[in-house]
């Protein structure tokens, strides 16, 4: 086992670890001050749920990040730690939207206001060096200029953000189709020997190994249940946000475009982006609020089909992997404006069929 598979190991290890001690503290707090997610007609629980799920991510990810980049930058100073400064400013807005969370899921603060903090934290991607400059050959473009490139990277974050918000509508929805997409991300971070950035998605991974136990298959049930709430769902945006533009970013010693690594990266976040993108437009042409929250999401369709939680998380982490290894193969023999168009089609192909078959149930003979 090399030195680098070691780190990543203990890295994930540590962070399962210090999150099944932080967790039930959480629930206990949320007991104790009546921190609960009530149900209302828009909710689907039942039950009050703590929904401080979420506090745990943060704290544990930068205790896991910092002590392994310390113990790295101590005893094995030829690992280049110029990948470890970009992450400063990054850093800065995960910790920022973490508290901005916090305060929303206990005093709940305005979209507009939740809006300005994420515009702001995006703006931190550029000006750490990273930002979108390819499409990789979707619509004949390889590189885009930084007036075009800065602009769009600050939209897309704040699109992701609130694509991952929005589908955490079911248990572990939101949670596992990021850890998907990390376990993605962290192959390819693992092969470019990205040290610090594995680091962090192993990090991570290992809050949410965690947090999937007490969201999902907690033997106690609602008793021991929580959510991950805006804090976990603004921070967790924010994480796989990063990772996007990242791999969108060409530089001297990455090519998005010779290993197909961008549009993998975009494939394995289809369902959330596609999702919010189609709610979006039913929306407005309804003429309605498009941030009015709704029943239209593909989560609610197929609970409506009977589906579980657990069915629908499953259900939709298989379509994710899906689309990746569609993508994958089609990218290396067609464009990528075609590739795309190909998805949208699947897509609303998918939401078609579903709505149909709740419109015109099949009756018994």
């Amino acid at each position: 086992m090399s030195f680098f598979t070691l780190v990543i190991l203990i890295v994930f290890i540590i962070s399962a670890i210090l999150s099944r001690i932080v967790c039930p503290n959480i629930l206990s707090i949320s007991y104790k001050k009546n921190l609960y997610d009530l149900p209302d007609s828009r909710r689907i629980h039942q039950v009050p749920v703590s929904r401080l799920g979420g506090t745990a991510f943060a704290p544990v990810i930068m205790v896991c990040f910092f002590l392994a980049s310390g113990v790295v930058n101590r005893f094995f100073p030829e690992y280049d730690m110029n990948q470890f400064n970009k992450f400063i400013l990054p850093l800065a807005g995960f910790i920022l939207l973490y508290l901005v969370g916090v305060y929303d899921d206990l005093l709940n603060v305005g979209y507009k206001i939740k809006l300005l903090y994420q515009i702001f934290t995006a703006c931190l991607f550029p000006l750490s060096g990273i930002w979108i400059n390819t499409f990789s050959g979707m619509f004949g473009l390889y590189d885009i200029p930084a007036w075009i490139g800065i602009p769009m990277t600050i939209m897309v974050v704040i699109y992701i953000i609130n694509a991952i918000n929005l589908i955490d509508g079911v248990d572990g929805l939101a949670a596992g189709l990021s850890s998907l997409f990390l376990i993605i991300v962290g192959i390819f971070c693992f092969q470019y020997a990205y040290l610090f950035d594995t680091i962090f998605i192993a990090a991570t991974l290992g809050v949410l190994c965690v947090f999937l136990y007490y969201n999902m298959v907690h033997p106690k049930g609602y008793i021991q249940k929580m959510f991950m709430g805006d804090t976990g769902s603004l921070t967790l945006g924010y994480i796989v946000s990063y990772f996007v533009i990242k791999f969108s970013s060409h530089s001297e010693t990455f090519d998005p475009v010779a290993d197909h690594s961008q549009i993998i990266v975009f494939s394995a976040l289809i369902v959330p982006l596609f999702d919010v993108m189609h709610v979006i437009v039913l929306r407005m042409h309804k003429h309605g609020n498009i941030f009015q929250p709704d029943k239209n999401h593909i989560h609610h369709f197929l609970l409506k089909l009977g589906f579980t939680h657990v069915r629908i998380t499953l259900s939709l982490m298989l379509i994710t992997l899906v689309f990746v290894a569609l993508n994958y193969i089609l990218s290396k023999y067609i464009n990528l404006t075609i590739v795309l168009v190909i998805d949208i089609i699947l897509w609303v192909s998918i939401r078609y069929v579903l709505q149909n078959i709740i419109k015109h149930p099949q009756t018994e003979k």
